[in-house]
């Protein structure tokens, strides 16, 4: 199961409900929120699946997040505004 932005899963380990920032392989799932973290997508179940829309608009929102979160650099990079 793959996650994408916006999506809302369990992070079992916590038994927090997560709105997914990114999930990406090779670096982990990032929920949106502080503090800013990382966890293992196995670790992590689907609730409910973000609408195309959904998605887009917290890529918008995400990408006028500091340079310095890797959410915001994420959703840059997803929009096209920065290579």
């Amino acid at each position: 199961m793959s996650f994408r932005t916006g999506d809302t899963v369990r992070h079992e380990p916590t038994g927090e409900e997560w709105v997914v920032a990114f999930a990406e392989e090779d670096r982990g799932l990032s929920p949106c929120g502080w503090p800013e973290t990382l966890a293992n997508i196995e670790d992590c179940t689907l609730i409910k699946r973000a609408t195309d829309k959904e998605r887009h608009d917290l890529l918008v929102q995400m990408s006028k997040m500091s340079i310095e979160d890797i959410r915001g650099r994420y959703a840059r990079r997803k929009l096209g505004l920065w290579k």
